[in-house]
């Protein structure tokens, strides 16, 4: 990957300046092999990408489990390297999105005596021409929400920022076709009706570019909520998304160090190959078998077998059946995934 060009004494300034942020961390080397969130130390120096000039450092940098809900919380704050009023402007927008992180907690929509554990978690990747972060944001328990996205883009030819619409409009998107096709996608649930799609964040990927979707649903039946999906132009599908991985395939990625959630212990999508149950009480005896050929077995509970092909998107299971049609289904963790059932939910399996 081509570096930017930055002097000692900038970079230096800018490790000086950020050592005294509380909870940060700090390394002059760019790559590193993944380690655990234990092993990381609060009060260690700034995590800074070894990218040159134009890269990413992180201004504030915490793991660990909240005292209020017992549930893990992961804070991750980057920065953009560089003096351009162009950088200056994403790193405030940065900030922004970020809010008050070092809380660790959210209580904005909980009650006084109860707080949520915030997950902020970054994604950085700089390249030639471009300088990505995409950034999620959500409190844990999160009940009918997949929570906020947003991404900030630079271009580095052009000393320019890059918004969404930018990016949709570079590689030809319409709007509004994307806007009808999340509206009728397959993978609604039974009852659910699209009320708002906004195109909350975007990123150049080899062929094209990768849209993130947000979007409100309603369901008379059902819990009204929010979720986010992801297009790719290069495939032109949507995917769901899968909160118990990230989002972009670390491959992509600035590999930091310390590692970012991303390179961490236990973020790495398992294999799914072999024989799965459902243990779904409306499916009794239900089979699924992954063949390395990419082709699936599925027994339904009335022991009828179809046989069809998957392919795998990060953490998300796409099922394809001659007679059941285009299925979509979530790797939970390395012995539970879902697949969809036909009255708009899902059936849970466990490796066999």
């Amino acid at each position: 990957m081509k570096k930017g060009i930055l002097t000692i004494a900038l970079l230096l300034a800018a490790a000086m300046a950020l050592t005294a942020c509380a909870g940060g961390t700090t390394s002059s080397s760019a790559k590193s092999e993944p380690q655990s969130a234990a092993a990381q130390s609060a009060e260690s120096e700034v995590n800074v990408a070894d990218t040159g000039a134009l890269g990413v450092e992180m201004l504030y940098q915490e793991y660990g489990t909240s005292e209020e809900t017992s549930i893990d919380y992961a804070i991750e704050v980057p920065q953009m390297t560089g003096s351009s009023p162009a950088i200056e402007e994403i790193n405030a927008a940065i900030l922004e999105f970020a809010g008050d992180y070092e809380l660790k907690e959210d209580a904005s929509s909980a009650s006084d005596d109860f707080f949520q554990s915030l997950q902020l978690k970054a994604y950085p990747q700089t390249g030639d021409d471009y300088a990505q972060i995409v950034m999620t944001r959500v409190a844990y328990p999160n009940y009918g929400t997949q929570g906020e996205i947003a991404s900030f883009l630079y271009d580095i030819k052009n000393d320019a920022v890059l918004s969404p619409a930018d990016v949709m409009e570079q590689n030809g998107i319409d709007e509004e076709e994307l806007r009808q096709r999340v509206e009728n996608w397959e993978g609604l649930y039974e009852g659910d009706t699209v009320t708002d799609v906004s195109f909350a964040a975007a990123r150049f990927v080899e062929n094209g570019c990768e849209v993130y979707i947000h979007y409100f649903f309603k369901n008379a039946e059902a819990t009204d909520g929010n979720a986010i999906l992801i297009y790719n132009s290069a495939d032109d599908r949507l995917y769901p998304f899968n909160q118990g991985y990230p989002i972009i395939d670390p491959a992509e990625l600035d590999h930091l160090n310390p590692p970012l959630w991303y390179d961490q212990e236990g973020q790495q999508v398992p294999d799914v190959t072999g024989e799965w149950t459902s243990m779904t009480d409306l499916v009794l005896n239900g089979e699924l078998t992954f063949q390395e050929d990419g082709t699936v077995m599925y027994r339904d509970s009335g022991g009828v077998e179809h046989e069809g092909t998957y392919t795998l998107h990060r953490a998300v299971i796409l099922y394809q059946f001659e007679d059941l049609g285009e299925l979509t289904g979530l790797i939970l963790d390395e012995d539970e995934l879902t697949m969809p059932n036909d009255i708009g939910g899902s059936y849970l399996y466990d490796r066999m």
